[in-house]
């Protein structure tokens, strides 16, 4: 069957998601101190297996501390932005190798550098939702011992980060959700992803958040496929 669209059409594709990245990129060094975000180690469950997401507060025992619930959101729309830009440069590259066209180095390298990409900015996403649902549970602060200060080693001054999940604190999770349950290939994370998705449908009432969270799972037409 002949492609609707050609090799050359893709890797235009990849340069202009490349470029687009490129131009993203640099933002997260260039903030001030007032933006840098910390990592808790959390004591509550974290998802190790398929079955456990339902009760895991986080998926892999990270969750981010943030000065606001703006920054918070900010610093999604840059992972989000990079990481639809990342997976346009994975699919498209896949997409050049289904139809037999081999990539010159350069892209082989660009393509196998997003797929890391990918995977880095979805488990930033993870490690960023228990802010917005879970801070009651976690209860944890800035400053406090074993929270790292993130974005250029810059640190911020200690603020309480104790917010309680609403409907439009949920809501701000839906696009970076989406997007990476587009994205994920790992089974324990997509579940994990699925169970959260879940949560925010709950919050804002809305039945297609949890059809989408049914629909997203490996192999499905949601999912990219980094290996073949």
């Amino acid at each position: 069957m002949t492609p609707s669209i050609f090799p050359d059409d893709l890797r235009d594709l990849i340069e202009q998601a490349r470029r687009i990245d490129e131009d993203c990129a640099p933002w997260a060094d260039a903030q001030s101190a007032e933006w840098a975000f910390g990592e808790h180690i959390s004591p509550t469950p974290a998802a190790t297996a398929i079955d456990e997401p339902k009760t895991a507060t986080t998926y892999n025992g990270v969750a981010h501390v943030y000065s606001s619930h703006t920054h918070a959101m900010t610093w999604n729309d840059y992972r989000t932005c990079r990481l639809v830009c990342n997976t346009v440069i994975c699919r498209a590259g896949l997409l050049c190798k289904k139809y037999g066209t081999e990539l010159p180095a350069a892209e082989a390298e660009l393509l196998a550098r997003s797929m890391k990409t990918v995977k880095y900015f979805v488990t930033e996403i993870c490690a960023s939702v228990p802010y917005f649902l879970d801070q009651d549970s976690l209860n944890f602060s800035r400053g406090e011992e074993g929270v790292d200060a993130h974005a250029g080693n810059k640190q911020s001054p200690g603020t309480n980060i104790k917010p309680r999940a609403t409907a439009p604190m949920a809501v701000q999770l839906v696009m970076p959700l989406i997007v990476s349950l587009a994205a994920c290939r790992d089974p324990v994370q997509l579940a994990w992803l699925r169970s959260r998705i879940k949560i925010v449908s709950r919050f804002t009432g809305s039945g297609v958040l949890e059809a989408l969270a049914e629909v997203s799972r490996p192999g499905s037409i949601l999912s990219l496929e980094f290996e073949r």
